[in-house]
């Protein structure tokens, strides 16, 4: 992470980040992002679904770095909005779609962006040039949810993510030749092992650096 992106996501008080998921190892690597950084240890949180903070060791972790568990059954936008509306300066990292696998994109992040007076951003990984990629920001104003989503959608165009295929909208990644996927097909198992020893480092680092 470079001196100027910290600057750049420091210039920002309240903000409302989307990002193409189409991979578990997608909030691998941000917590790994969360926890290298000094000004999201405070500021960052992550919507994460109830069953996955549910599961052993990796709840208790993700509750460290910000998640915010919600489940399916409603009521998801008033918990989160209550969560966030009397922080002065939040990272809320939000995937629109809720889920991996393609899906039509959903009304919350574009509701709780006007409702907060936060701004919106893509961030996402690019698993072809291993880096982070943060877009502009800019406030909804008087855009619909449709123009909003097809800005977005746009800007995310440019992100190679690790599953192509699971992406919901058109980017000239679905057809690309390149595969970034050098782990393969991960299993749940080597999932949390991955997960575990890349937390233990991150907290060791953020305990070394904090004495």
């Amino acid at each position: 992470m470079t001196e100027d992106m910290s600057m750049k996501i420091g210039r920002h008080k309240r903000v409302i980040a989307v990002y193409p998921h189409t991979s578990k190892l997608d909030y691998m690597y941000h917590m790994m992002y969360v926890a290298s950084l000094d000004i999201l240890h405070t500021r960052a949180k992550t919507v994460i679904n109830s069953k996955f903070m549910s599961t052993p060791i990796i709840g208790q972790v993700a509750s460290l770095f910000g998640a915010i568990s919600v489940q399916d059954d409603g009521g998801t936008f008033d918990y989160i909005y209550d969560k966030l509306n009397h922080m002065e300066n939040f990272y809320l990292f939000i995937s629109p779609k809720g889920s991996i696998a393609p899906a039509k994109w959903k009304t919350g992040y574009y509701n709780l962006a006007k409702k907060l007076n936060a701004e919106l951003v893509v961030v996402g990984l690019d698993y072809v040039k291993r880096e982070l990629v943060i877009g502009d920001y800019f406030y909804v104003g008087d855009m619909t949810f449709e123009e909003t989503t097809k800005r977005l959608q746009g800007d995310m165009a440019h992100i190679h993510p690790l599953n192509t295929e699971y992406l919901e909208y058109e980017s000239p990644h679905m057809y690309s030749l390149e595969d970034p996927n050098s782990f393969g097909d991960l299993g749940d198992l080597a999932f949390l092992i991955i997960v575990v020893v890349i937390v233990i480092v991150a907290v060791a680092l953020i305990v070394l650096a904090n004495r």
